[in-house]
């Protein structure tokens, strides 16, 4: 990787490496200037608790590969349902 860091085969395996052992953070910094990488991006931040980055990287690269759409709906009904707990809380005060 060192020596070619537009080596697109090396990056895929590295990044799913991170991933697999859990180095969010790192494989987010290994992503920061790269495209094509939409929905590993959106996993990462989806795995760190940063829901709305998450959402915002999907919603505005509008991603429409089934594991994206997939990773949406996922955030989505996240966020629902913490919403719906949310009003059911304030609503017993």
């Amino acid at each position: 990787m060192k020596d070619d860091p537009k080596n697109e085969v090396a990056l895929k395996t590295k990044i799913a490496s991170l991933i697999h052992n859990e180095q969010y953070e790192e494989a987010l910094k290994s992503l920061k200037d790269q495209s094509g990488f939409v929905f590993e991006v959106a996993y990462c931040h989806l795995q760190l608790n940063e829901l709305t980055e998450a959402l915002n990287v999907l919603t505005k690269n509008s991603s429409k590969d089934l594991p994206s759409l997939y990773l949406l709906a996922q955030i989505v009904a996240y966020c629902s349902h913490c919403s719906i707990i949310k009003r059911e809380s304030t609503a017993n005060v």
